[in-house]
């Protein structure tokens, strides 16, 4: 499964999300700083 991360602080998203979050809930980056990648990739998911 896919999840949205956030680049900057490495927030993941719900792996249902379809799209990046508007801005993130962390670290309050806009969604540009999202990156689409594999959920087993994500370190400790």
């Amino acid at each position: 499964m896919k999840v949205w991360i956030c680049k900057v602080c490495g927030y993941t998203t719900n792996p249902d999300e379809k799209e990046p979050p508007m801005v993130c809930p962390i670290c309050y980056a806009s969604k540009e700083e999202f990156e689409l990648i594999d959920q087993n990739d994500v370190p400790g998911y």
